[in-house]
């Protein structure tokens, strides 16, 4: 789950891991903020609960079309399942359970220890709950492969490649892509091509625009700044330089 992060600079505590059983995974996050979040595009479906003046609000991850600001005091708990579940995982009785405790924690107060108690409770009702992991694994071993393919790619294979390496229509392949992960493969490879610059950047803030355009294949510099800013609500430029403020004061 560590993408775009949740925000990049908004965040006060932020803790993650993950549950694993049978070869497959849950990836959690928690935290809280003073100033509010910042919600981006994920390429994998899941649900982020908001804790927000005592209630509870939901956001699905595959609903979320582009850089979003919660403003305010917030708490958050982000549960994502692999590939392997499929976009529909998370269904209504784990939501319930996770509300709930999430309820119960945020009326105590969530502050640094808060957090390190959300997380491992959050894994704990994750770990027990016997009809999540008694689903079949519902994406297509399709899918799974292809998905790996973008992912070696760095999101720069494009839709005509991957209905050549699936041996079928472009139709077929957005279809499936859509039905188990909830959102097609251009917009996937979207998503992944943006979180694959980003990690550049994280790594090595001090090289040229042109450098992290050339190296994601972006041949348009508007292009990628328009779709930079769609995805994480920076431009790159604004993006590089607090990536510098930040390495510079560590």
């Amino acid at each position: 789950m560590q993408q775009i992060l949740l925000n990049v600079n908004f965040c006060d505590e932020i803790r993650h891991c993950e549950v694993r059983k049978d070869g497959r995974k849950v990836a959690i996050a928690a935290g809280y903020s003073l100033a509010g979040i910042r919600l981006v595009p994920q390429e994998l479906a899941g649900v982020c609960l908001l804790y927000i003046a005592g209630n509870v609000r939901e956001v699905k991850l595959q609903d979320i079309e582009h850089a979003d600001i919660i403003e305010g005091g917030c708490a958050f708990v982000v549960v994502q399942p692999d590939i392997s579940f499929g976009k529909m995982a998370v269904g209504g009785s784990l939501r319930r359970k996770l509300e709930r405790l999430f309820t119960r924690c945020g009326r105590k107060g969530i502050d640094v220890s808060g957090v390190e108690n959300l997380i491992c409770e959050a894994a704990g009702v994750i770990e027990a709950d016997e009809l999540l992991w008694s689903q079949e694994k519902k994406t297509a071993h399709r899918v799974a492969e292809l998905a790996d393919l973008v992912y070696g790619s760095n999101g720069r294979m494009s839709l005509p490649e991957l209905s050549d390496a699936a041996g079928c229509t472009v139709r077929h392949v957005h279809r499936i892509f859509s039905e188990n992960i909830g959102k097609g493969p251009k917009k996937f490879s979207k998503i992944v091509r943006i979180r694959k610059t980003t990690e550049r950047i994280f790594e090595d803030p001090y090289e040229s625009i042109t450098n992290y355009m050339e190296e994601m294949a972006y041949s348009d510099q508007a292009h990628f700044q328009r779709e930079f800013k769609w995805y994480t609500g920076y431009t790159p430029g604004n993006f590089i330089r607090l990536n510098r403020s930040v390495k510079s004061s560590m």
